[in-house]
């Protein structure tokens, strides 16, 4: 029962810190600042990605030793924690409303 309210804690945990980076007003003159330069502003387009994001923020936690199950840190278990942390992340921000559901 432990794991399951630290997956739920951490997914959540994920989504927050998402928001912060891609979407809240704090991070707003960076993602600004970069988005004026052709090179920086893949990297913006990228951290407004929840999906994007989550990936990279998956890999890391495993790194770092902060995911949930504590996993071994092996490549493909980073890339399969990345993956589950990115579509976790893109279903969240989508359920949630902080990203239109039918993109143009």
């Amino acid at each position: 029962m432990g794991e399951v309210i630290s997956m739920f804690v951490y997914c959540f945990a994920v989504l927050g810190f998402s928001y912060v980076l891609g979407f809240s007003k704090l991070t707003l003159p960076f993602r600004e600042a970069g988005a004026k330069n052709p090179v920086t502003k893949i990297l913006v387009l990228l951290v407004e990605c929840p999906a994007c994001l989550g990936f990279w923020v998956g890999i890391a936690a495993l790194i770092f030793r902060i995911d949930p199950l504590h996993l071994s840190v092996t490549i493909w278990n980073a890339i399969y924690f990345g993956l589950f942390t990115s579509g976790i992340n893109l279903f969240l921000a989508l359920r949630s409303g902080l990203i239109p559901g039918n993109r143009e």
